[in-house]
């Protein structure tokens, strides 16, 4: 049996696209969640335990979030006053 030069081209061409089909995997989505933590008022100032630019205990309290939700911990930073913006992927 003998096979044309031109059908051994479209074989290969196909047998390539298809072996780069099956290596795919798509990037992995990371996902947003806001942590958020109660206002307290003591001695007439406002303490927030989350505060822009301190950004270590909202870290903190993300990788406990992820390790404790079996997800991973992406990065983690105080966006909003009082708020933890925790991306994670999972």
């Amino acid at each position: 049996m003998k096979i044309k030069k031109k059908t051994l081209i479209y074989i290969l061409l196909v047998m390539a696209i298809g072996f780069l089909a099956s290596n795919y995997e798509p990037a992995p989505e990371v996902t947003s969640i806001i942590i958020t933590a109660e206002t307290e008022i003591i001695d007439n100032k406002v303490l927030q335990r989350y505060q822009v630019g301190n950004n270590e205990i909202c870290q903190t309290d993300c990788k406990l979030y992820s390790t404790q939700n079996d997800v991973e911990y992406v990065t983690a930073i105080v966006r909003v006053w009082g708020q933890c913006n925790c991306r994670v992927i999972g």
